[in-house]
């Protein structure tokens, strides 16, 4: 263009006799001329260039011609440069009360990118994104009509708001730019959507802008929109189009640029596929549209947390990351945000804490800092400066109690998590806090004092193998140290291991933690969540992970009826999204924030098809097994392996890849449960079982343990066994009882203990007895079918308040709820009436609950959880009939077979999205297999003799069902859908 307008001048005598070639070197203004064809060059330009005897009455044309051409290319450059910058506008019109901003800079190119990927996918399987899906299917369908959508959208950003309308409603705004030469584009557009939807255009005028409505007659949402300074301003609530057009008229200049000005001086990387724009003052208000009043309470402390946080998004296969910058206020006196508390604090290293961390923790909070003693009096600050009357509460509790907490954080070195485990039953979710210290003696002592100074006469403790757990009777004391977030210990229990201080609001918290660190069943030795840690930092100063999965009953119980009905019914689709991770470093000059959602990825077999796909993987051929495959774990491999007994009393190990690792022959049929227990304390382990006449200890390889197999000096045959470890140091008795009601006690080394050799009941068992020790006090609880419940000491004796006689037969096992006292652990009997009655081991009645019958033949099934009894359900047989029940009554499903035979119902969890139930028929020689909506996770029922054994693998997401079938025993795989 430079040179064209060279030439004009040097040419001022140049006579246009060929207007058209005017136009054509007007086409070429953008190149150079060295890029024109030679012999335009030569038969053109060169030939005007040579006349120079052009007459003077010409000039003036040429140098209006001139003028002409100049104003012309002004223009063009002017609407070049306001189209350029036009959409650095949009800002402007955004109204102040947004919570949230999103910018999308390629529309196309995301809409593309996300149509393929598996996040996508699974969730159109929600009418809500279905539909989306469909409007942006719609814009596709004006592409192929001649309409160029993908062109208007390329190389535009496009910005979308979120706003609060209702206390339990928000919906959005949306923004989209557009250039001058544009406005006949949205014209047509808008034509064709009117004829090929019939859709109607009404308009108003609010303020001097016109507001358009696009609807349908026979719907009620209505899409307002306003044309404005070159953008299209939309929304699905008009009275947000009117927030809009208030704050483009407002004179005080007020929008969600000027209310979150520190925000926009933060500066993020490279764009990815969007940008986040998040207000954290108002980001409650949009959590509480979907959570209870009470949790409502809680989520304001989110306001403090930062004053806003800006972020690039992307997207793929498996996660939505952002990575960003939080904003803090620079001021070193300022204590208003709660990240505050981590300036000059240098992250720690997370990886010792994995080792401790249980399978089953649902949420993880994590502080990591240099400076344990400056982090708790920056904390101080920050309450003192949000919340004095807790600050000074706080103050008074622990002088009361003669110990100050700043002694206990001089010896916190590096790191502070709390952990809430997965909620499985009516007590509140058992939280665990671990407190890395370089000083445990030192620690121990003042905890002690501490439980000391607060117990009314000696500070309760109970030994549970090598640890020692106390209680402190100070209500909240986690709370009191480290703010609101640390709530829910009513009374706080400690232990130290190795060189971690641990805290828990429940006895049980500490003792599951135990079991899981014998097992190994923590964080540091499950793959999953291994893979979960290497998406963020290893270093950090706020870290948050939750397993979604596990953290899904806390969750639902938080929602608004409303949600949690949508919620449960798109419960397979929410869950697929695993794990989100939050993490928060301080850098030199900013706060550098990172989080994830992570999506799971769809399984397959190899070769295969992944939907309802089954592979045997596991095939043995015995004589016919008259006991269900019982699963037991190899403590080398840590593989799952199964026991067998067939017709002729042998019994078998099988390896998980289909070996017999060892054979042997018993007395009779297996009547008990194959408990592994670790006999010599050496970490090897032996299978304890009873036949009807024999009690059996065999090692690993299949040979009998000196001394058994023990046959009681009894000809009533035995019925039930049960392993007492009273102080989990391997110390173990056993109980083995008869047809008769008596009961039968020894040691591990067969010596029989004598208060119970032997305790008669009058009436069957229904189960064995079990061990619970609560307060430092032991309970054997018995049911017997007679409609008796018994609680028992260790000697033998009966409990006071017992035995508790209902006067109805019972012929289903108990669910135990252990809690920390004898009024709040409870355990539940259903009798063969129907009554669910919950008593407490104090034994008070604590509720009562008639099922209602069908018909006169209606019976039922108490269901405890496999493979570990920490939940239950109900079946109802009623004819062809089975129908599974919650704790309440509710109805799971139901389904109608083909026959009245008798059904076996079991219940198998996982967690909250991997619950399996299943029915056999015996008759029928099948089982069926259903998830808790009712669906199958095969297309079709498994040939099966008898119960099935099932695990689930959260690693490969696969079932693996163990069933026998005739004479043989298979292990199929079944990949969760």
């Amino acid at each position: 263009m430079v040179q064209l307008i060279v030439i004009f001048i040097l040419n001022t005598n140049l006579q246009i006799k060929n207007p058209p070639y005017f136009f054509v070197i007007l086409r070429y203004q953008t190149n150079n001329l060295s890029r024109m064809p030679k012999k335009f060059y030569e038969e053109n330009i060169l030939k005007f260039t040579r006349n120079q005897n052009i007459a003077d009455k010409h000039a003036k044309y040429l140098t209006g011609a001139l003028i002409a051409v100049l104003v012309f290319l002004l223009l063009k450059l002017g609407s070049w440069l306001f189209d350029r910058t036009n959409t650095t506008e949009t800002w402007q019109f955004m109204p102040e009360t947004a919570v949230m901003a999103v910018e999308l800079p390629e529309l196309p190119r995301l809409w593309y990118k996300t149509d393929s990927l598996a996040i996508w996918n699974n969730l159109r399987e929600i009418p809500y994104f279905e539909g989306l899906h469909g409007r942006f299917s719609l814009i596709d369908s004006l592409n192929y009509a001649g309409h160029d959508i993908e062109e208007f959208f390329k190389k535009k950003s496009v910005f979308a708001s979120v706003h609060l309308t209702s206390n339990q409603e928000f919906d959005y705004i949306f923004y989209i730019p557009y250039k001058i030469s544009e406005s006949g584009l949205l014209k047509e557009l808008m034509n064709e959507i009117k004829r090929r939807f019939s859709v109607k255009i009404d308009q108003r005028e609010y303020h001097g802008i016109t507001i358009y409505e696009v609807f349908q007659p026979d719907s009620d949402e209505r899409f307002s929109y306003i044309l404005h300074q070159n953008h299209l301003i939309g929304s699905f609530t008009p009275l947000l189009i009117e927030d809009v057009i208030r704050t483009v008229s407002d004179v005080s200049e007020e929008n969600f640029v000027s209310g979150n000005m520190e925000l926009f001086k933060l500066k993020s990387g490279k764009k990815q596929d969007g940008k986040i724009y998040l207000n954290m003052s108002r980001l409650p208000q949009i959590l509480g549209t979907f959570t209870e009043k009470t949790v409502q309470e809680k989520l304001k402390s989110l306001t403090h947390l930062s004053n806003g946080f800006l972020a690039d998004f992307s997207l793929s296969s498996r996660r939505i990351s952002f990575l960003g910058k939080s904003v803090i206020m620079d001021d070193d006196d300022d204590n208003s945000n709660y990240l505050s508390v981590f300036k000059d604090q240098d992250p720690s290293e997370f990886e010792s804490l994995t080792q401790f961390i249980p399978r089953r923790t649902a949420l993880l909070f994590r502080w990591g800092f240099d400076n344990g003693e400056k982090l708790y009096n920056s904390l101080k600050a920050y309450r003192e400066n949000n919340d004095r009357f807790q600050a000074n509460f706080d103050k008074e509790t622990f002088h009361e109690f003669g110990v100050n907490p700043t002694e206990i954080m001089e010896s916190a070195e590096g790191e502070i998590a709390l952990t809430v485990m997965e909620n499985f039953d009516e007590m509140a979710a058992d939280q665990l806090i671990f407190i890395r210290i370089n000083d445990p003696r030192k620690v121990q002592g003042l905890m002690w004092q501490l439980a000391q100074n607060a117990a009314m006469d000696d500070a309760i403790f109970e030994n549970y193998g090598d640890l020692r757990i106390t209680r402190i009777d100070v209500p909240e004391i986690p709370q009191k140290m480290f703010g609101n977030l640390f709530g829910g210990f009513q009374k706080t229990w400690f232990s130290i291991i190795n060189n971690y201080l641990i805290l828990s609001n429940s006895v049980r918290g500490l003792k599951m933690l135990s079991d899981d660190l014998d097992k190994k069943e923590t964080w540091a030795h499950l793959p999953k969540q291994t893979q979960m840690m290497e998406l963020s930092d290893s270093k950090s100063n706020v870290c948050v992970k939750i397993n979604v999965l596990r953290a899904w009953n806390t969750l639902t119980e938080s929602l608004t009826p409303e949600r949690r009905q949508f919620f449960e019914e798109f419960k397979r689709q929410i869950l697929r999204f695993e794990f989100f991770t939050y993490q928060m470093t301080v850098k030199r000059q900013y706060y550098e924030t990172h989080a994830s959602l992570v999506h799971r990825m769809p399984q397959s077999f190899k070769g295969g098809n992944s939907k309802n796909m089954v592979r045997a993987h596991m095939n043995v051929l015995i004589n016919k097994p008259i006991i269900p495959p019982i699963i037991v774990r190899n403590h080398h491999s840590k593989n799952d392996e199964v026991i067998i007994q067939d017709e002729y009393f042998n019994v078998y190990q099988i390896a998980h890849n289909g070996a017999k690792r060892w054979k042997t022959t018993v007395n009779g049929k297996i009547v008990s449960p194959i408990y592994q227990i670790d006999y010599y304390k050496n970490g090897k382990i032996q299978y304890l079982f009873a036949t009807t006449k024999s009690l059996y200890l065999i090692d690993r390889l299949g040979q009998f343990v000196g001394g058994y197999p023990l046959t009681p000096m009894t000809p009533i045959p035995i019925d039930h066994l049960s392993v007492f470890d009273l102080d989990n140091l391997r110390n173990y008795k056993f109980a083995l009882t008869d047809q008769a009601g008596n009961i039968r006690v020894y040691s591990k080394f067969r010596t029989p203990q004598e208060a119970w050799f032997p305790k008669p009941l009058s009436g069957t068992l229904v189960e064995a007895p079990r061990h619970i020790r609560v307060e430092g006090t032991d309970y054997i609880l018995t049911v017997r079918g007679i409609g008796i419940v018994d609680a028992l000491t260790i000697t033998a004796k009966t409990h006071e308040e017992f035995p508790l006689d209902f006067g109805v037969p019972i012929s289903n096992p108990a669910f135990l709820q252990l809690g920390d006292n004898p009024q709040n652990s409870y355990f539940t009997i259903l009798t063969d009436e129907g009554e669910l009655i919950k008593m407490a081991l104090s034994g008070q009645i604590m509720g009562r609950n008639k099922l209602p019958r069908i018909t006169e033949t209606t019976d039922f099934s108490l269901c405890l959880s496999q493979p570990v009894e920490n939940d239950y359900v109900i079946a109802r047989h009623d004819g062809k009939t089975v129908t599974f029940l919650e704790k309440d009554g509710s109805e799971i499903f139901r389904k109608t077979f083909s026959t009245k035979a008798e059904k076996l119902p079991q219940y198998f969890s996982f967690g909250a999205n991997t619950k399996i139930f299943t029915v056999t028929d015996q008759t029928l020689r099948k089982t069926w297999l259903y998830y808790s909506d009712g669906g199958m996770i095969y297309n079709k029922p498994l040939d099966s003799d008898m119960e099935i054994g099932l695990r689930y693998s959260d690693i490969d997401e696969v079932f693996e069902v163990y069933k026998n079938y005739g004479r043989k025993t298979e292990m199929l795989k079944i990949i969760k859908q």
